[in-house]
This record gives structure tokens, C-alpha cells and sequence, in this order.
């Protein structure tokens, strides 16, 4: 037993001093073993040490253990006892560690060593502000690629682009060039860094284009950052929206193909700019307008034709054409476009006088034709005013021209003085002028009147304002429909169906002929003649007002002809001694008395001053003032200190010419012969030339025949065969129709533009 127990004392004290005073562990006791690392990548000639640890059941480190290191392919790579690997060869091996029965292995790759680096992209274009990855490829002696290889990154100006250990390149705000680098092996590749300002925008020039199809042009396109500044160097791509009608080539070369519109773009990266290409038809050439010289009455219409012509000579159809009208007497156009109505199809409307042009062109290609158009204004019958004049066309278009601030024309007061209709839609059969207002008969008998109307003589019932409107006159509730109507100073008078005279307007001189001196704003029946203390109601067929040679009343009187041929008249003179036709026991009067003559009259006219009446016969005799000879009996006051002639009863006019009409103005007198000749006397007007007896107006040779005649305070006017009117005398206001002509005119011309 003591035996035994000391066996066992020496075993275990055996066992302690093996030990030194730590725990060891047999070799039989390793179950796992460690290799790190796990795997390597070496070149050629490079060493690695590897560590093996041995672990016990118990997770606890074996030190000492006995580890044998082993190399699959010694050619490749070797390892000694040690456990350090020397890389021999490219290739692969794999190398173990092994304690006892327990091993582990690692993977090894052997590369040769790098002889060249390739940078990918090369070279590396970037926009400021903008990152790119790029690459590095490493290559043997023999040009091989080396996989695996650990490159390390830089770039020369950081000013420029900066580049992470990855490789990742980022530009900075600069434009400028540098260079980027990556090493291995003590080998560096390097790659070409082109920073350049990102583009904002792209501005094309030109900014639209026109082409003829075939034609072609280059196109430029300005790359711009956002400051605005043009960057040069930038790719642009082009391209087309319908390449059946445009091309481009890489260029920016365009090229027409057919008609019609296509957008032409150009692009760098994300940013795009675009412009619109037309292209038209092949260039007309010249262009053919007919008729190609046209005169047209007021009221006309004609259409023109065009045909259109290559340089060639060969025709072409189907072209857009550009119409307009312009003014040949007139640096604008504005006239001219009223004056003549034209459409797209070339059709034309003549609205109003006009001595122009129409104008056809093809757009854009810079041909174009003219013809000449003469648009002239016919009337039926005239009318002169004291400063303007008005006539009806055969439609029954009231036109007038001249001054019109009180809106004597019908027209607004600023109106131009050219002939130009009365802005309403009625139509008239008879017009009539008087000194600052108009009225007109429509074909029903209802009178309309416009302008002036202080003292009533539009006949609306109300005075005052002025209106260039045409207001109706308030017919009298016994009267018949009116069949003529006449305007004088500051008055209006119509006749009815049954020969009533009616008058209204200014009155204080007794010119309305109703017994009163009282003005009226409504129509006044005209009184009968005082026969043994009875008053006879007188059917008159035409009456005569008096004019004014000022802007203000002045005192004048009316006449008119009974259907029996007997010679009214009423009112009183300027100079009251000067009479008013009745003789020198009559000089003035509120209701009709006949004039002092034994003559029967078929037509009378009253200026002033003066009237004058013609025969059957044709033969004239006159009255009242004769100081310029407008009296026509051969006598005048030769200067201002003579009393001035005056008749105060009809005396025949010295002359052995016959007439059919009559126009008495202010100081003269003028009268149409059976032939249609213009015979005048008295002062001409705004003149100091005085014929006490008639004259021929024309002389040298000219041969105006014209068939009626009408007079102003200073101006007549005459119209002829063909309807034309024609004027002289005043033409401050531009009474005479034609503003181009003097302020005097001393012979007829006609109305604007003829």
C-alpha cells in the first residue's frame, strides 16, 4: 500500500517538474489548426511569413506545437520550416500547415511584376464639378494583363481634380488641363485630365432659317456656361424633327429637302437648343399683275389676276401672295387703305377717291407687282356750303369734304378735308349745304340734318351742341312727305308734296317767312301773300336761301317760285336799303312779297347780298348789292368811297347769252350757258379782279361742258357728262375737294385725286 502510493507521488511529481512550472500539452491533444492569411496575391521574388496556431479540445492555444509547412507547386512558390513563402514563379499554389493529423491551408497567387500601367478613359474629359471612376490596368514584360494588382492614385494639379484611393475623380471649377497618375511595382501609368466649364446653354445661329428647297447653309452652334461665356471645344450633336424636309449632318450643314417646317437641334450632353427651318418653293422669279392700269368709280370692283415665274420661265402655281394698296400722292398709307378694299384673292372694293397702286408680292422672296389704280368719285348733284361742299353718288351716298369742325361733313371734327362719305347708312335722293350744317332728303320725304345747330337749323326741336351724326328733323303733323330741301345761313327750309314751304333756324331778319322774328327749332310753316288784307297760301316749286360771307349770322333773306311762276321773297338785306327784290316800298319783310318785276322765273338764287333769277328763256336778272358788279348789269363801285350799286328790284344782266342754271355766291355770280360753258361776273373770289358784265370762266381753248352748278360763299362747283365734279374758287378749308391745290383756285379742277 505505501508501495503504491509512492508510485503514483513520483508519476505525478514527474509530471509537475516536466512541466517548469507551465501547462504543455501533447501534440495528440491539437484538434484545429489556424493559417492566416487565408489567401495572398505576391510578385514574383516577394516573401511572406505565414503563422499556424494549434488550438485544443478546449479552444486553448498549443504553443510549441510541431508544424510541417507544405507548398502544392514548390515551382510557383516554396516554404520553409518557418513557415515563410518566397514567390518563385507566376502561378498558383496552395500551401499547408499541418500538427499531427490537423492541418490548414491558405491560397497563393504568384503575378510577375508589373512592367506597364494603362489609365482608362485616356484622355479624361470632365465637365467642372463632375466625377468620374476610372481604371488602371497593369501589364507583364510580355503584355499580359496582371490581375490583382493594388494601384495607388494621384493627379499632379489638386487645383484641378482631386482623385480618392479608389480612383474616383472629381473636377473642380477650374478649366485646365493636368495629368493623373496610378503606381505599381514602382511602374506609373498616366492619363491626359481636361476639365472644361459645363455647358448651360446652347445659342444657334442664326436663331430661324429660311430656305428654298435644295438649298443649303451651315449652321453655328456657341456652347455658353452659365455666366453666359462661349466655351469653345464642345461637341455638338445635330439632328433633325422631319428629315423629309431638312437635313443636317454632323456639321451642322442644313439642307432643304421639301416644303414645310422642321426643327434642327443641337446637343452637348443633357443640354439641347432647337431652331425652326422653313423652307419654301423654288424663288419666284417675276411676278405678272393684271389688268395692270384700272380706273373705277366709287361703288366698283375689280379682281386682279397674278402669274408667277421662275428664273427659268417656266410658271408657278401655288404661291402665297401678300396683297396691300398704297398712295401715290401720300407718304403713308392709311388713306389708302380705306380708299380701296382689297382682299386676299385680289379683289377690289373702290370706297373713296384715290390715285394709287396695288401692290401683290410673294413673301420672302423679294419680287413683287404693281398695277396703277385710279379710284374717282361721281356724283349725281353737288352742293356748296360756305366752307364745305357735299354731293350724292348714284346710291344715294352722301359725300362731303372741306371743313368740318362744326361736323358739316358728317364726319368728325378732325376728319382729313378729302371727299368722304357721311358716316351713316341712310340714303338721300336730294342734299343741301348751308353755312356750317348739311341736310339730306331721304326718298320717303323725311329730312336729316348735321352740324351746326345754335339756333336750331337742324330742325330737331333742341339747339346747341354741334353733331356731324345726321338727326332727324321733326316733320310738321299737317305737312306731306318733303320733295326738296334747302340750306342757307344758319337755316333750313323743305317744300312737301303740296308746294308747303317750311323753315327753321335763325330768324331775326324775318328770314323764315313765317310772320316772326323769332328763331325756330322745329319746322315753321311759310306764310301766305297779304292779298286785300287776306292771306293766300302760296304752293311753291323751288325756294333759294341766303349765304354768308362770316362765321356769325348776318342779316339775309330767302326767295322762292310758286308753281304759277310768281317770285317770292322774304327776309331783309345787310344793307336794308339794298332791298330785297320787292322794289323800294318793300325793302324788307317777315312774310313773302313778290319781287318787283313783271318776268316769270323758273329757277332763283340767293347769295348775301344778291339774288339773281332766270327766264324760261334763259335770260338772268339780279338784285340787291352791286358793288363788285355781281349785279352783271355793267356797273360796280369803283372804290370805298362811292355808295355801293344796289338794285333794289330784278334788272336784266348785260349780256346776249342764254342760260339754264344759276349759282349765286358772296360778291359774284356764276351761270351755265345752253352749251354747258361757265359764265361768270362780279369778284371773282379772294381776288381783286371784278367783271361787271359775264365772262367765259374758261378761256384759251378749253372745252369743259358742264351740266349743273352750285355756289358757296367763295367757291362754286360744276359737274360734267361723266358725272366728275369740279371746283374753284376758295380752298382755305378745302371746299375746292383738293387739298393738294392752292388756297385760290381761279379755274375749275377736279376733285381729288383727278
Amino acid at each position: 500500500m505505501r508501495r503504491a502510493m509512492s508510485g503514483w507521488l513520483t508519476t505525478l511529481g514527474c509530471l509537475l517538474l516536466a512541466c517548469g512550472g507551465e501547462k504543455v500539452e501533447d501534440t495528440t491533444a491539437v484538434v484545429r489548426v489556424e493559417l492566416a492569411p487565408e489567401s495572398a496575391l505576391l510578385r514574383v521574388g516577394d516573401e511572406l511569413r505565414l503563422e499556424a496556431k494549434a488550438y485544443d479540445a478546449r479552444g486553448g492555444l498549443v504553443r510549441g506545437a510541431d508544424v510541417t509547412f507544405r507548398s502544392s507547386a514548390p515551382d510557383v512558390a516554396k516554404v520553409d520550416a518557418d513557415g515563410v513563402v518566397r514567390a518563385l514563379h507566376p502561378g498558383a499554389a496552395v500551401v499547408t500547415a499541418s500538427v499531427g493529423k490537423k492541418w490548414a491551408s491558405m491560397a497563393l497567387r504568384v503575378r510577375p511584376p508589373v512592367h506597364a500601367i494603362s489609365i482608362e478613359p485616356d484622355p479624361v474629359e470632365l465637365s467642372t464639378e463632375e466625377s468620374i471612376q476610372l481604371g488602371a490596368i497593369a501589364f507583364d514584360e510580355n503584355g499580359d494583363r496582371i490581375e490583382g494588382v493594388e494601384f495607388a492614385w494621384g493627379v499632379e494639379e489638386e487645383r484641378v481634380a482631386t482623385i480618392t484611393p479608389e480612383g474616383l475623380l472629381t473636377a473642380r471649377r477650374r478649366e485646365d488641363v493636368t495629368r493623373v497618375f496610378a503606381r505599381a511595382d514602382g511602374v506609373e501609368g498616366k492619363a491626359t485630365v481636361v476639365v472644361r466649364k459645363k455647358v448651360h446653354a446652347i445659342e444657334i445661329r442664326p436663331p430661324s432659317l429660311v430656305l428654298r428647297v435644295g438649298q443649303e447653309q451651315r449652321l453655328e452652334a456657341i456652347a455658353r456656361d452659365d455666366g453666359g461665356v462661349a466655351l469653345e471645344g464642345r461637341a455638338i450633336a445635330w439632328s433633325s424633327s422631319d428629315e423629309e424636309i431638312a437635313t443636317v449632318d454632323e456639321t451642322g450643314l442644313v439642307r432643304a429637302v421639301a416644303v414645310g417646317t422642321a426643327k434642327i437641334a443641337a446637343r452637348h450632353g443633357e443640354v439641347e437648343a432647337a431652331i425652326d427651318v422653313e423652307v419654301r418653293p423654288v424663288r419666284v422669279h417675276r411676278l405678272v399683275i393684271e389688268p395692270s392700269e384700272v380706273e373705277l368709280v366709287v361703288g366698283e370692283s375689280v379682281r386682279f389676276s397674278v402669274r408667277a415665274y421662275d428664273a427659268d420661265g417656266n410658271e408657278l402655281f401655288g404661291r402665297p401672295l401678300v396683297w396691300s394698296v398704297e398712295d401715290l400722292d401720300l407718304e403713308e398709307n392709311t388713306y389708302a387703305r380705306i380708299a380701296a378694299e382689297l382682299d386676299e384673292e385680289g379683289w377690289l372694293v373702290a370706297r373713296r377717291p384715290l390715285n394709287g397702286k396695288v401692290v401683290v408680292a410673294v413673301p420672302g422672296d423679294g419680287v413683287s407687282a404693281e398695277a396703277h389704280v385710279r379710284i374717282v368719285l361721281r356724283l349725281v348733284a353737288v352742293s356748296a356750303g360756305q366752307f364745305h361742299t357735299c354731293g350724292l353718288d348714284a346710291a344715294g351716298r352722301a359725300w362731303c369734304w372741306g371743313r368740318a369742325r362744326e361736323g358739316q361733313t358728317g364726319r368728325p371734327p378732325s376728319s382729313d378735308l378729302i371727299p368722304a362719305p357721311v358716316e351713316t347708312e341712310l340714303r338721300f335722293r336730294a342734299l343741301a349745304a348751308g353755312a356750317s350744317h348739311t341736310c339730306g332728303l331721304t326718298e320717303a320725304g323725311e329730312a336729316h340734318c348735321w352740324g351746326e345747330n345754335e339756333f336750331g337749323q337742324l330742325g330737331n326741336g333742341e339747339t346747341g351742341e354741334p353733331t356731324f351724326r345726321p338727326v332727324g328733323v321733326a316733320h310738321p303733323a299737317h305737312a306731306g312727305p318733303f320733295t326738296a330741301i334747302y340750306a342757307g345761313d344758319a337755316y333750313t327750309c323743305a317744300i312737301d308734296d303740296e308746294g308747303a314751304a317750311y323753315c327753321w333756324g335763325y330768324n331775326d331778319d324775318g328770314r323764315l317767312g313765317d310772320g316772326t322774328t323769332t328763331p325756330a327749332s322745329t319746322p315753321q310753316r311759310v306764310r301766305g301773300e297779304a292779298v286785300d288784307g287776306e292771306e293766300v297760301p302760296i304752293a311753291f316749286r323751288a325756294l333759294a336761301l341766303g349765304s354768308n360771307p362770316s362765321a356769325s349770322p348776318m342779316p339775309t333773306f330767302t326767295c322762292g317760285i310758286s308753281e304759277d311762276g310768281v317770285t317770292y321773297c322774304w327776309g331783309r338785306n345787310e344793307t336794308e336799303a339794298f332791298g330785297i327784290g320787292a322794289g323800294e316800298d318793300v325793302l324788307a319783310s317777315t312774310t313773302p312779297v313778290r319781287v318787283a318785276s313783271e318776268a316769270r322765273f323758273d329757277e332763283v338764287s340767293v347769295g348775301a347780298r344778291h339774288a339773281c333769277a332766270r327766264t324760261a328763256e334763259g335770260e338772268v336778272h339780279c338784285w340787291g348789292r352791286g358793288a363788285w358788279g355781281e349785279l352783271g348789269d355793267g356797273e360796280f363801285t369803283p372804290s370805298p368811297g362811292h355808295p355801293p350799286h344796289a338794285r333794289s328790284a330784278p334788272q336784266p344782266v348785260a349780256t346776249d347769252a342764254r342760260y339754264r342754271l344759276l349759282a349765286v355766291a358772296h360778291q359774284s355770280t356764276c351761270a351755265l350757258t345752253l352749251e354747258g360753258e361757265i359764265h361768270c361776273w362780279g369778284r371773282m373770289p379772294h381776288t381783286d379782279e371784278t367783271w361787271a358784265v359775264p365772262r367765259a370762266l374758261l378761256t384759251g381753248g378749253e372745252t369743259w361742258a358742264f351740266e349743273r352748278v352750285d355756289a358757296g360763299s367763295y367757291h362754286y362747283c360744276a359737274i360734267d357728262a361723266d358725272r366728275a365734279v369740279s371746283c374753284w374758287g376758295s380752298n382755305l378749308d378745302g371746299q375746292v375737294g383738293n387739298p393738294d391745290e392752292a388756297t385760290i383756285v381761279a379755274a375749275p379742277v377736279r376733285i381729288f385725286p383727278e
